[in-house]
């Protein structure tokens, strides 16, 4: 709703389905925003549970324009919390990848 895109989720899970097939290493960068851990948050990572091969990169740095209610940063506890959803749900963080993802 955020984005004004209908079927956004739909749209999302088809792209998943599609970059499934393809080969090489998938990066999904996942876009933190402020308050929307628990209802944006936890839909996203659902999402990706399908795909354990799958590369999360959190980008938690979302800085907001005047249109965006909470008009604030992330938190470090929406931060924690949403390292701690993708570590739960057994995803691949790519933070804690090290250097051998590069190669």
């Amino acid at each position: 709703s955020l984005a004004g895109c209908e079927k956004h989720n739909e749209f999302a899970k088809e792209t998943l389905h599609c970059l499934s097939r393809s080969s090489g290493k998938v990066i999904i960068r996942w876009l933190l925003l402020p308050g929307h851990l628990e209802c944006c948050g936890n839909e996203i990572v659902k999402m990706l549970v399908p795909y354990k091969d799958f590369h999360i990169s959190l980008i938690d740095d979302f800085i907001p324009d005047y249109k965006m209610q909470p008009n604030r940063r992330n938190t470090e506890a929406e931060i924690k919390k949403a390292k701690e959803m993708i570590r739960l749900y057994s995803l691949r963080d790519i933070d804690n990848c090290g250097k051998h993802f590069w190669k």
